[in-house]
């Protein structure tokens, strides 16, 4: 397990963040790049980015990691795991493993995490990779709740408005969310039922879902209705490529459109009959998409 501590700053104690590193499996002459993947949630860790990190390896290395509060990392504080504090553990990672002018990689919030650390370190990375992303926060959460309401069957709208609302109970509704949920996320008009029931948690899934809770209800209750980069993304001048799923429930395709017109060079790509996570039924596109824009750009 690779740990590396964030120094204590003036809004936050230090805490211990963990990482992994894959490297790239085709060597070149030249220096390889590297693509350091953002998870979303926020809450969530590096485990999602597994299932297509190994297959972006042929383009660069890998940095895969733990936000503060989620995976393997520490936890101090629900009001320490901000986006802004995001934004200085991130930078605070590229400066400990010495890397100059990483490939961003963020998904879902993550994208969020991404921009922000475009516009307040621009010179400090060469590609923007926005997966499923998102630029305002209240806006993002209201479509939501109206998508549910064609898409999901009951029990999955009960556990969306929980997210959505930020009136997560407790560890076991963030479990219960991601697995009467996964259908949606896959494809977003997936009315599949299950009815299946979650098998009993182990203990350190309950105690990293009790940190997730915290984060989450702080998110969707609060901090993302101050969260808004319009005004802000015609500044980025980063080449950017932004990926969209037409059947993303939670995160709708509309949202990268716009996204796509306000970043200036931008490329976009929707896939047809995917979900808000893409890679999961359009793998090789998915992997060979930013692959193919990486030599072009």
């Amino acid at each position: 397990m690779m740990i590396f501590t964030v120094a204590k700053r003036s809004t936050s104690k230090a805490v211990d963040l963990y990482y992994k590193i894959i490297e790239k499996c085709t060597p070149s002459a030249s220096p390889a790049s590297w693509i350091i993947i953002i998870p979303g949630g926020p809450g969530g860790d590096h485990k999602l980015a597994l299932e297509y990190a190994k297959d972006l390896s042929h383009f660069a290395h890998i940095v895969l990691f733990d936000p503060r509060g989620c995976g393997n990392s520490g936890f101090n504080h629900v009001d320490e795991c901000t986006l802004c504090q995001a934004v200085e553990d991130l930078e605070a990672l590229r400066i400990h493993l010495n890397i100059s002018q990483p490939i961003l990689l963020g998904g879902s919030y993550g994208s969020l995490v991404a921009l922000s650390y475009a516009l307040k370190y621009p010179k400090q990375l060469s590609h923007l990779i926005l997966n499923s992303g998102l630029y305002n926060g209240s806006k993002i959460t209201e479509e939501a709740k109206k998508q549910l309401k064609l898409v999901a069957n009951s029990r999955q709208t009960e556990l969306g408005l929980k997210l959505l609302d930020g009136k997560l109970s407790g560890p076991q509704d963030v479990l219960d969310y991601y697995h009467y949920m996964m259908p949606l996320y896959i494809d977003g008009d997936n009315r599949n039922p299950v009815t299946t029931v979650p098998s009993k948690a182990t203990p350190q899934a309950l105690e990293k879902s009790a940190r997730t809770v915290q984060i989450l209800n702080k998110w969707f209750s609060t901090w993302s209705l101050s969260v808004d980069l319009s005004k802000q993304l015609g500044h980025i001048s980063t080449p950017t490529l932004i990926l969209a799923g037409a059947c993303d429930f939670i995160v709708a395709a509309q949202n990268s459109i716009e996204m796509h017109h306000l970043i200036k060079g931008s490329q976009l790509k929707i896939f047809p009959h995917a979900g808000h996570m893409i890679w999961k039924n359009n793998h090789n596109k998915f992997v060979s998409s930013i692959g193919l824009w990486l030599k072009e750009h």
